[in-house]
């Protein structure tokens, strides 16, 4: 506030009091600061200067304040000051019993210099990153399981809460997409607008008749023949668009064949119209054939209609909506079986037209989707930290729904592909299809063996460390630590980043580096204690307490020594012991009858 004013210098006094009234009864102040060029580095255009009421050294910056949010365009940045609609006014005093400005107001960031600032795209950032990671986590502190609250979660709203966040997210991505398609609004010549809004109001039908003086002034049909023309452009650029069904979303495919053939039946609409059935007719009466042959014969709007008409015969009720709007394993698993069952039925029909060469992409796309939705979910479910049971079985809903479902549909995916070629008489060449998940259900694999060994190993040195002696307590502490500090290095990454393997296998090799110090660490001790065994019942017992360990390849293979002299100990025991009527047995029987 101290900036606004301070930066309103040629206003009266007044107005600057009016202001300050304003700003503490607004809803919202927006800041913005947008950088440009200077037209001169010593003196400022008056323009930039009378805008801003801001003067810089160079004049390489404008500031704006508002008192409602605007959206100010990719080169701007923007802040937004909210006050709490319990406050309806702000409390700007220096009172003991006076709320801080901090919390009557909040800030928020709704601009920056890019040029994917758009509000789509910030908003379903905040939704995204934010709002529905805040929800979530409210409803894990509020409602904790086992808890008597999570009976009442039900009652709250919350899961509707939910529905809606991801549904309003959902509706954004999808407007957003739908700007690909330019919305054609064929122009009108006014003089033609007239007589048929003349002719209307008449009640009656307008005919060429009531062109007569205008058909004698070349100038007026010439306007109306480059008018034409121009209809033919704009007309082409969508009858002939087309989209690369290799990159992007299946979302995004499904969006663009529905949304184009919305724009094509709206020209279609707009080409009925008494006004541009005039034009042509006009242009038809006075010989200007050329004009009207490109007309019904360049913008060819018939025939992509039919074309984008048979595609969506597979895009028109397709449930992708559920599975980019999905918020847990189990909703995307039913929403890809509900993908799977609507592209049997669609592609079995003779209606369906999609091309046999672009179903494979379109199958990719699906899997770049699923992909894109399982991170998201396993990425907000904090796999990682969580209990390895809890682990484990989300894996297992991954494997089980997901993934088994799309090894059988890929068996049958190769069929529907060869009878949709055969039906449009081409002869499609079935490649092995680039599957996305399939990335991630290697890396989800890993994930498990990498818990799993990580897991028995934690398990092991729990409980072979915090038995036996009294002095085991400070060794637990310390192989313990360094365990929780190897497993850290893998929690320190992005572990669902399928695209990272480097970054994957580095901190897998670090952890391992860490294990090996651990490792050898405990082999240290190990072998101290067997150095120190007095007799054979001494190292028994030492070797019982770290049996578990000997699991571990290293740890194992440092021990090979001691057990050859175990044996031997063992061997000199029984010797010295002197049975009456028994044969003393040999080293190699003793030899087997300690391994057994």
């Amino acid at each position: 506030f101290a900036f606004f004013f301070s930066s309103r210098r040629r206003h009266t006094r007044s107005s600057l009091v009016s202001w300050a009234r304003r700003c503490v009864q607004e809803t919202a102040l927006m800041v913005s600061k947008m950088e440009i060029e200077p037209v001169s580095a010593e003196q400022p255009t008056a323009q930039q200067t009378e805008k801003t009421g801001v003067e810089t050294a160079k004049s390489k910056e404008i500031v704006e304040f508002s008192l409602e949010v605007v959206y100010k365009g990719p080169s701007t940045y923007v802040i937004a000051f909210h006050k709490r609609e319990i406050y309806p006014t702000l409390d700007l005093s220096s009172r003991e019993n006076s709320k801080p400005i901090s919390s009557q107001i909040q800030v928020i960031n709704i601009g920056y210099v890019g040029e994917d600032n758009t509000p789509f795209v910030l908003t379903n950032t905040y939704i995204q990153n934010s709002f529905a990671p805040l929800f979530h986590s409210f409803e894990n502190v509020r409602y904790q399981k086992g808890t008597a609250e999570e009976e009442d979660k039900r009652s709250t709203g919350l899961g509707k809460v939910h529905s809606k966040i991801a549904e309003l997210s959902l509706a954004i991505l999808q407007c957003q997409q739908n700007l690909e398609i330019p919305e054609i609004q064929l122009s009108i010549d006014q003089e033609i607008r007239n007589v048929v809004k003349k002719a209307k109001s008449e009640n009656r039908k307008v005919t060429l008749s009531d062109f007569d003086e205008q058909m004698k002034n070349p100038d007026f049909l010439n306007g109306l023949q480059y008018r034409v023309n121009q209809w033919v452009k704009e007309i082409r650029k969508v009858t002939k668009l087309t989209r690369d069904c290799s990159t992007g979303s299946a979302l995004q495919e499904v969006n663009f064949w529905l949304n184009l053939e919305k724009v094509l039946l709206h020209l279609k609409e707009q080409i009925a119209q008494p006004e541009i059935d005039m034009t042509l007719q006009l242009l038809n009466s006075a010989r200007r054939f050329h004009v009207m042959t490109s007309f019904e014969n360049d913008i060819e709007l018939d025939s992509a209609i039919t074309r984008v008409s048979g595609y969506n015969h597979l895009m028109r009720n397709f449930p992708i909506n559920a599975l980019v709007s999905a918020q847990s394993i189990e909703q995307i698993s039913k929403a890809l079986n509900d993908i799977f069952d609507q592209l049997k039925k669609a592609l079995k029909g003779v209606e369906c037209t999609y091309p046999a060469n672009r179903l494979q992409s379109f199958i990719e796309a699906i899997s770049r989707d699923v992909t894109a939705q399982m991170i998201k979910v396993l990425t907000g479910l904090k796999i990682m930290n969580m209990e390895f049971g809890d682990f484990r079985d989300i894996i297992k809903a991954c494997e089980d729904g997901i993934f088994q479902a799309w090894d059988k549909w890929s068996k049958e995916s190769r069929e529907a592909t060869r009878v949709l070629g055969q039906r449009q008489g081409q002869n499609i060449v079935i490649n092995n299809a680039t599957l996305e998940h399939e990335q991630l259900k290697k890396r989800l694999s890993s994930l498990l063996g990498f818990r799993s060994q990580h897991n028995k190993l934690q398990d092991v040195i729990n409980k072979v460390l915090t038995q036996g002696d009294k002095g085991t307590s400070g060794e637990d502490d310390s192989a313990s630590k360094a365990l929780r500090i190897a497993y850290n290095i893998v929690t320190s990454i992005d572990v669902l980043d399928i695209k990272d393997t480097e970054g994957w296998e580095t901190a897998k090799k670090n952890y391992d580096n860490k294990i090996d110090k651990i490792e050898t660490d405990i082999t240290k001790q190990l072998k101290d204690k067997l150095a120190t065994a007095g007799n054979a019942n001494e190292m028994f017992r030492i070797f019982n307490k770290f049996n578990a360990l000997f699991i571990r390849p290293k740890i194992r293979a440092a021990i090979q020594e001691y057990q050859t002299r175990l044996l031997d100990t063992v061997q000199k025991d029984i010797e010295s012991v002197s049975y009456t009527h028994l044969t003393l047995p040999t080293k190699a029987q003793v030899q087997i009858s300690v391994v057994a």
